[in-house]
Parts: structure tokens; sequence; C-alpha cells
């Protein structure tokens, strides 16, 4: 499995499943996202992971673009708000978390250095 979720974070997420499946072992990959997007794109002839797990909704859209995913459904998906999957059915991704992303700016610092203040990422 490759994954972006913390290693920290990975026992809350897997405890359940190992109480459920206690004879699959999991060889978990972590990696930051961009990193492993590039992984999977230079293995998408001879894939080495079955699960990609925890990340971004935005670079599961472009492993789509590249038919990296298949789809699945998972029980109960209609409890799962539409703007935290893909709309595609079945979708080839669902949401497990979800994260905000912030831009931080110092007005004085921006004005000593001589720069314009930023009015889109």
């Amino acid at each position: 499995m490759y994954t972006f979720i913390p290693p920290s974070q990975h026992e809350t997420y897997l405890k359940d499943f190992n109480l459920r499946c206690p004879n699959i072992k999991i060889n978990i990959h972590y990696e930051p996202p961009g990193p492993l997007t590039e992984r999977l794109l230079r293995e998408k002839h001879a894939p080495q992971a079955d699960v990609i797990w925890g990340v971004a909704a935005t670079n599961l859209i472009l492993m789509d673009w590249y038919d990296l995913l298949s789809p699945y459904s998972p029980a109960n998906i209609e409890r799962i708000k539409p703007e935290f999957r893909d709309s595609n059915k079945p979708p080839y991704w669902v949401g497990i978390d979800a994260w905000m992303i912030g831009l931080c700016v110092n007005p004085e610092l921006l004005e000593k250095q001589g720069l314009p203040f930023p009015i889109a990422w």
C-alpha cells in the first residue's frame, strides 16, 4: 500500500482492518504526495501497490487522468458527501480526511521588499 498518511496515524486507521482481516499483511510505503504520484506514473505498466491510501484528491484526479486508478465503491457510499468523493459511478476515489490550506502574508515585509500583496494563488 502506498500512502501519504503519516506513520503516526497508521495504527488508528488499520486497527479495525487488522481485526477483520488478521491474515492479510500490509506492507506500507510512505511518501509525500508529489513523489508518490511520480512513482505511480513510473509504475503505470507494472504497478507495485494494490492500494493507494491517503493521497490528496488533486493527486488522485491526476492519477485518474493517466488511467492509474480502478473504480471502487465502498459500502454506504451514499452517506459520503459528494464533495468528498469522485463523481464517477462507481467512484475512482473516496476521501477519508480533509485539509485546509492557507496563505499567510506579512504585509510589512512585502512593503519593505517592494512586493505586491498577493490576490490569488
